[in-house]
């Protein structure tokens, strides 16, 4: 006997079961949550997209120039540097005690 899965749900007693039908295909840009979530993500990107002009412009430099540099607030720096570094976009080298950052050869534009 093949039990769907709202029909287990049910049988579980769980209030709200989830009622689909798996022949039509979902909509998923209305359940991330929205709000406060998505416009930090927005925040966090653009940042990304600040510093990696910033770096495609001036080079390798160090976190206070890139501070100095693209002016961004200090909660989005250290974000939008991060964003860039879970894609693989930037090089960090660590010159006596100075951490410097540019963009990997691959991403820089040509």
């Amino acid at each position: 006997m093949v039990i769907d899965s709202w029909e287990y749900s049910l049988h579980r007693g769980v209030e709200k079961a989830p009622l689909c039908n798996y022949n039509t295909p979902v909509d998923w840009s209305n359940l991330s949550g929205g709000g406060k979530e998505d416009a930090m993500n927005t925040q966090i990107g653009e940042a990304a997209g600040q510093i990696w002009r910033y770096l495609a412009e001036h080079g390798e430099v160090s976190l206070r120039q890139l501070q100095r540099g693209t002016r961004l607030p200090d909660r989005l720096l250290p974000m939008g540097v991060g964003w860039l570094a879970r894609e693989d976009q930037l090089r960090l080298v660590q010159e006596r005690g100075v951490v410097k950052l540019s963009l990997h050869t691959a991403s820089a534009p040509r």
